[in-house]
């Protein structure tokens, strides 16, 4: 009686890395501030449309380069979705229809949750927050500048080894 009543549970990932990211990114519920704060007016039929963004931002940390990857990259890696706490993928037509029902509320509230996060999880949230704005003078004519302390580097065609030559 050698055998094994149970079915194996390893799942293989060619993102393994990545895997290991999202295992810890749903630890700290780093996606759970936009879950809590968006709400786009879409109806849920198999996925939310949270679930939905989450599956592109899973998609585009697997280096897809649009959403038309989604398929390829995530949909065909069960054990990616896992790792992120996804049980399955929506299809990258209805991630893109999702997208396309955002409103500039929904920008609005993404951004709010993202400051959120950005306060929760970064180090550099204590540090204060300095802008500098400079006026610039309200007048129709083009402001003529003399900016002396740029130089302008001047390459010459080709691979070089060493420093460039930088004339002013």
């Amino acid at each position: 009686m050698n055998e094994s009543t149970t079915k194996p549970t390893k799942q293989f990932s060619g993102c393994a890395s990545l895997a290991a990211l999202g295992v810890q990114l749903r630890q700290l519920d780093v996606f759970g501030p936009i879950g809590k704060t968006v709400r786009i007016a879409q109806k849920t039929v198999k996925h939310t449309p949270i679930d939905k963004v989450y599956d592109a931002f899973i998609s585009l940390l697997a280096g897809a380069h649009g959403l038309v990857e989604i398929n390829t990259r995530l949909r065909a890696d069960p054990a990616l979705q896992k790792a992120f706490g996804r049980s399955s993928c929506a299809e990258q037509s209805v991630v893109q229809e999702t997208l396309d029902h955002c409103s500039a509320e929904n920008v609005s509230q993404m951004e709010q949750a993202l400051d959120t996060i950005y306060r929760q999880h970064s180090q550099g949230s204590s540090w204060p927050i300095v802008i500098v704005a400079k006026a610039e003078p309200a007048t129709s004519q083009p402001v003529e500048r003399e900016d002396h302390a740029v130089p302008q580097a001047r390459f010459h065609s080709g691979w070089t080894r060493g420093r460039k030559n930088i004339h002013p």
